[in-house]
């Protein structure tokens, strides 16, 4: 067996370690994960709950080690301080999953793209050049991104086996905003005119690649679940949606389920809900197979979405409420949970959490979705 794919787990546990042509994968049984359960349409023991953004600056002793990496890009990059960074909110607030730690802007850089963060302003990368998607080759990006995999390696080998490990990565279509936009837009007029040009599908045709073989990586060395972030959806022309957002995504989860099967892809995106409608419906006609959840932002209506479709879900409470406490908190947590309750569900926030977050109320959210799942497990059963 690999050495790098070893893993620990308790004696009850099982597992199956499956051949297939291209590598080996662990498929898992028997609720070690409940993320996985949850993912794969089985019922948990108790709801799964972790927060996107949860290795973050929150938190006093992740800010204790960002002080000594002032570069955002390097501190991604490095090994020892990314494993110990993505452990700290599972050894905190006992999360069932965990995040790796890094940035969907690793894909630019490691195509030659360089990408900075500047204080209070957020990330700048060089202009792009037509260069960036002719010189792309396979494994030079796994070359350039080797660290992310090691800190994949390490982080699963330190984490509980119970605990689910997320890899991830920025879509395609958000990736190429910020890569022709330089970094964040207010109007995205530069993405907006590039995308009507043949260059744009180049660019469009190489990130997929690259995104396809970024996550498969990151899955051999450790992630159990992968998911793909679409910041921007909502930017893209109704009239490209199909080709800029639905189709690559579909392409992503094709190579994954082909050369990974059984390993759940997520899809996050701040978008409309007939985005979501149409991802669902496509993944399930075209890959019936795969296994595919649907990240939801918080500007959608919950309820609408429960109601049209059947894949599991993952979300969405406003980061504003978890900032604010007390018992709205309360009130959004268990609006959330009952929606959900007779639906495949892993509760998390609808972006990610928000640097002035009291810790207080992160451990509030928790233990609200702990006491009530526990609560209704130990209810009384009606007679017939």
């Amino acid at each position: 067996m690999d050495k790098s794919r070893e893993f620990f787990y308790p004696q009850d546990s099982f597992y199956l370690l499956q051949q297939t042509p291209f590598n080996k994968i662990y498929v898992f049984y028997s609720g070690l994960m409940i993320i996985v359960d949850a993912l794969q349409k089985k019922v948990p023991s108790k709801r799964p709950i972790w927060m996107m953004r949860q290795a973050g600056r929150y938190l006093p002793e992740y800010m204790e080690i960002r002080k000594h990496h002032p570069d955002f890009i390097e501190f991604c990059y490095n090994v020892d301080a990314a494993v110990e960074v993505t452990l700290q909110p599972i050894e905190r607030f006992d999360f069932d999953a965990a995040i790796i730690f890094s940035d969907i802007l690793v894909i630019p850089h490691a195509l030659g793209q360089k990408v900075a963060f500047a204080k209070n302003h957020g990330p700048v990368l060089e202009p792009f050049r037509l260069k960036h998607i002719h010189d792309f080759k396979e494994e030079q990006l796994k070359e350039n991104l080797s660290s992310v995999y090691e800190i994949i390696q390490k982080t699963r080998k330190k984490l509980s086996p119970r605990k689910a490990l997320y890899g991830f990565s920025g879509s395609p279509w958000t990736l190429s905003c910020y890569m022709i936009e330089e970094g964040k837009s207010t109007d995205f007029k530069q993405i907006l005119k590039f995308s009507r040009s043949f260059e744009y599908r180049e660019l469009l045709k190489t990130l997929t690649h690259a995104v396809c073989v970024h996550l498969s990586e990151q899955i051999k060395a450790g992630a159990n679940v992968v998911q793909v972030f679409d910041s921007w959806a909502m930017i893209a022309p109704e009239e490209y949606r199909d080709d800029f957002l639905i189709q690559p995504f579909l392409e992503i989860v094709r190579y994954l389920d082909t050369h990974h099967p059984g390993i759940p892809v997520v899809y996050y995106g701040r978008c409309s809900k007939d985005i979501y409608q149409k991802i669902s419906c496509t993944v399930q006609e075209n890959l019936p197979q795969a296994t595919v959840a649907l990240g939801i932002w918080q500007g959608m209506d919950l309820q609408e979405i429960v109601n049209e479709t059947d894949l599991p879900l993952q979300g969405n409470l406003d980061p504003e409420i978890l900032i604010r406490g007390g018992r709205e908190l309360d009130i959004h947590v268990d609006r959330i949970l009952e929606i959900t309750a007779d639906h495949p569900h892993i509760f998390n926030l609808g972006h990610g959490i928000d640097k002035s977050t009291p810790i207080e109320h992160v451990h509030q959210m928790v233990n609200r979705v702990r006491h009530f799942h526990k609560a209704k497990n130990n209810s009384p059963k009606q007679n017939p």
